[in-house]
């Protein structure tokens, strides 16, 4: 292949790329505004389903928190408002009672999006081991 080839078809794969990436979006919000409007988590075609969920991002309010953690001497241990650090406190429950419960009323939705999951239901028969194929969208 000449490289002006190559180029020219590199060209023409990223811009059919963003067409279908265009589409599949819109695709995407068709199904999103079904399942909400109907209430669904789950939805059928003839070969494939479709998963939707609503994610959620949640996080702390650091002056909050280091007013909870600061008397109990904790607040050294995060430093630094560490979401992750805050959640390995909780599970390891080095907490004092009922501050891990108080720390917990502190986490906030900050950002939620849906989330959608296909499958495809003829792909499952198609393999030999039984797995199942997941393409999240």
């Amino acid at each position: 292949m000449v490289i002006d080839d190559a180029v020219e078809r590199c060209g023409l794969l990223q811009n059919q790329i963003k067409e279908l990436e265009f589409r599949l979006e819109e695709i995407r919000q068709v199904v999103i505004d079904f399942c909400q409007a109907q209430g669904l988590n789950l939805v059928y075609g003839k070969e494939h389903t479709i998963t939707y969920r609503t994610m959620e991002k949640t996080a702390f309010d650091e002056e909050e928190v280091r007013a909870l953690l600061q008397p109990e001497g904790l607040w050294l241990e995060v430093l630094k408002l560490d979401p992750s650090r805050l959640k390995q406190l909780i599970s390891e429950e080095k907490l004092g009672k009922g501050i891990g419960k108080k720390l917990e009323e502190l986490r906030r939705v900050i950002s939620s999006y849906p989330q959608l999951w296909v499958k495809n239901l003829l792909m499952k028969s198609r393999f030999s081991s039984g797995k199942v194929v997941y393409l999240m969208i």
